[in-house]
């Protein structure tokens, strides 16, 4: 009884206030992240259909809607365009420098049409040197 007479004397008071608005706010905090926890999980369910959906064929009509087009697999056969090969400078991958590969592939059949391919990361030194292929 001593100690709740204290904690609400005129000397503790703002003290207390203080405290029940911080543990408000964790409460709050708390419910905060359990609803992200809910989001998160429903972005995940979409993503792993989209997934696990069969790859779409770039060289067939494609779906109206953007939305089903995410994060979809998809397969094309064509031939690389080198002689339209775009080359993307200062590059990092795990504290190495390089650059990246970016090369056009003609999708058979469709007569200029292309896909632009990221044909992956190259060391630096390999570039300097020519050895890109």
């Amino acid at each position: 009884m001593i100690v709740l007479r204290q904690l609400f004397s005129r000397r503790w008071i703002g003290g207390t206030i203080l405290v029940l608005v911080v543990v408000a706010l964790f409460v709050r905090l708390g419910f905060w992240q359990l609803d992200r926890l809910d989001q998160r999980r429903a972005q995940n369910a979409v993503l792993q259909e989209a997934l696990n959906a069969p790859p779409l064929d770039l060289a067939q009509p494609l779906p109206d809607t953007p939305e089903a087009l995410e994060n979809r697999l998809v397969t094309v056969s064509g031939e690389y365009d080198f002689a339209e090969e775009r080359i993307v400078l200062l590059q990092t991958w795990q504290g190495r420098p390089g650059v990246s590969l970016l090369t056009p592939l003609l999708i058979e059949g469709e007569g200029n049409t292309a896909v632009l391919v990221n044909r992956g990361w190259v060391p630096q030194a390999d570039y300097d040197a020519g050895q890109l292929s």
